[in-house]
C-alpha cells in the first residue's frame, strides 16, 4: 500500500547494502523523493551516490553494528546502533522483507511513522522496470512517473578521471568511447574478444579521433589469466581497478561508452555518457541502467560480425540515438 509523496517529504533513512548498480538504482528512487535522505550503504557506493546529489547524507553500512538489528531480545534503545543512525520520518530498506523481526526492529530504532521495506528483484510475473516497481509504493500517479536525467560529476572527480587519463597516455581532444567487458559474474559478460572487434573498427574508422580505452576491474584483475591482460595492453590503452570518483570523472568526458550489465554501467548511464550496454541471462527489461542516453539490448539481437551494434553505438555518440 503506498503512502504517497507526502508521507516522504520529512528526514527518511534509507538503506540498501548491495553491489553498485544495485545501490545506483536505488539512489535514482532517492532522488525522486521529496524528502532529506541518508542512505546507509557499502562504501564507495554510498560516497558516489552522495557525491552524485542523489541523497543528502550516508552511512557506511560496514562501519556500524548492524548485526544489533538481530539482537531481538534486547530493547532497541539500549543498542548502540539506534543511537548511532538517529531519529527519521520514514524509513525506506532493502535489508528484509517487511515481515522480518530485524526490519521491525529497524524501523522501532529510528523511529520511524511511516516504511516501506522493497524487493531486491521484481515480483514474479511483473514486467516493468525495478525502479517503477520501486516506485508503486511511494508515488500517487499510475504509472508513476521517474526522472532520470544526467548526474553532474563532481569538479574534483573529473579532474582525476582527466588526470588518469593524462597518466594513461589518452588524449581527450578527440572521442573517447570507454569499453568495459567485465561484469561481477562471468555468465553475464559479451565475450571479450567481440570487444576487442569493436574497438579495432571504431578506431580504423577515424584514426586519431576515435579513441577506445579498456576499463578493467577487480573482478577481471583476479580472474582473467594474465596473458589475456597483457594482450589486451599489448593492442589498446587499458586502465586497471581505478577508483569509482576517478572512473565516473573519465566517464563525464567520454563521447561513450560500451559495456554488460554491471554496476561500471550503471554509473555510465547516471553521469549522461552515450551507453550501449549488453545483458545476457538478466533482463534488461527489469535492470537496465538508466539515464538520458542509454541503450540496453539482449546479446541475441546482434549479429555475430557486431555490424548493427557498430551502427547504433554510432548513432548514440553522434547524437543520433533519440
Amino acid at each position: 500500500m503506498k503512502a504517497g509523496r507526502q508521507a516522504w517529504s520529512g528526514k527518511i533513512l534509507a538503506v540498501h547494502p548491495g553491489a553498485l548498480g544495485d545501490v545506483i538504482l536505488f539512489g535514482w528512487l532517492m532522488s525522486n523523493l521529496p524528502g532529506e535522505v541518508t542512505l546507509v550503504a557499502k562504501m564507495p557506493q554510498a560516497g558516489l551516490v552522495e557525491g552524485l546529489g542523489m541523497v543528502e547524507g550516508v552511512m557506511d553500512f560496514d562501519a556500524l553494528p548492524m548485526h544489533e538489528l538481530f539482537f531481538i531480545d534486547d530493547p532497541p534503545e539500549q543498542s548502540s546502533l539506534d543511537r548511532l543512525i538517529g531519529c527519521y520520518d520514514g524509513l525506506i530498506s532493502c535489508l528484509a522483507g517487511r515481515e522480518d523481526a530485524s526490519s521491525r526492529r529497524l524501523a522501532r530504532m529510528c523511529g520511524a511513522g511511516a516504511s516501506a521495506f522493497l524487493p531486491i528483484r521484481p515480483p514474479e510475473g511483473y514486467t516493468g522496470h525495478l525502479l517503477e516497481h520501486w516506485a508503486e509504493f511511494f508515488l500517487d500517479c499510475d504509472p508513476p512517473v521517474i526522472t532520470c536525467p544526467a548526474r553532474p560529476v563532481p569538479p574534483d572527480w573529473r579532474k582525476m578521471g582527466l588526470e588518469r587519463l593524462s597518466s594513461a597516455g589518452v588524449p581527450v581532444d578527440g572521442d573517447l568511447l570507454v569499453i568495459h567487458p567485465g561484469s561481477g559474474g562471468g555468465g553475464k559478460n559479451w565475450p571479450l574478444e567481440r570487444f576487442v572487434g569493436i574497438a579495432r573498427r571504431i578506431s580504423d574508422l577515424k584514426p586519431g579521433s576515435y579513441r577506445p580505452l579498456f576499463v578493467v576491474g577487480p573482478v577481471e584483475s583476479d580472474r582473467w589469466d594474465p596473458i589475456v591482460l597483457e594482450g589486451l595492453k599489448a593492442e589498446f590503452t587499458v586502465v586497471v581497478n581505478p577508483p569509482v570518483e576517478d572512473l565516473a570523472g573519465m566517464l563525464s568526458l567520454a563521447k561513450g561508452y560500451i559495456g554488460n550489465d554491471s554496476g561500471v554501467s550503471h554509473l555510465a548511464g547516471v553521469v549522461g555518457v552515450p551507453s550501449v550496454v549488453l545483458f545476457g541471462p538478466t533482463d534488461p527489461g527489469h535492470f537496465a541502467p538508466l539515464g538520458p542516453a542509454v541503450r540496453a539490448f539482449r546479446w541475441a539481437r546482434f549479429q555475430a560480425s557486431g555490424d548493427d551494434l557498430m551502427a547504433e553505438l554510432l548513432r548514440l555518440m553522434e547524437g543520433q540515438g533519440n
